[in-house]
């Protein structure tokens, strides 16, 4: 049997690193492109809760007393969901590899939960 020389090591060894860095670097753009996706998934919730805080002032205005502090519970909860909604968007950035899915699920679950509740807002079921 052969024994491998170092200018055959070598190759092997470059031609592994190439194949290897080739597909982290594959891997990452794909974790780039779902933290856009997802960073434009948030911000969509974020859009729609303003729009949904907008409206419920807008209800206030002409409201009785009882309904408008119905009107300012969501209104506070919408608002706590905003903020949460924003601290999930401040921290895609430090997301890694490791801890990526994990968060890319957590989010997703996060964006249909407020779809839902905005939704029973809108039909005045929450």
């Amino acid at each position: 049997m052969k024994s491998l020389t170092y200018g055959s090591f070598i190759a092997i060894l470059v031609i592994s690193f190439v194949l290897i860095t080739g597909c982290t670097n594959q891997q990452q753009a794909e974790m780039e492109e779902e933290k856009q996706q997802v960073e434009a998934d948030l911000q969509e919730t974020m859009d729609e809760i303003d729009q949904k805080i907008d409206e419920l002032k807008e209800e206030m205005a002409d409201a009785s007393e009882e309904t408008q502090e119905e009107l300012q519970d969501q209104i506070d909860n919408l608002e706590d969901a905003k903020e949460e909604t924003q601290d999930k968007l401040d921290s895609i950035a430090d997301k890694t590899e490791e801890n990526w899915e994990e968060f890319k699920q957590d989010t997703e679950n996060w964006v249909e939960e407020m779809d839902e509740t905005i939704g029973d807002i809108t039909k005045g079921t929450y």
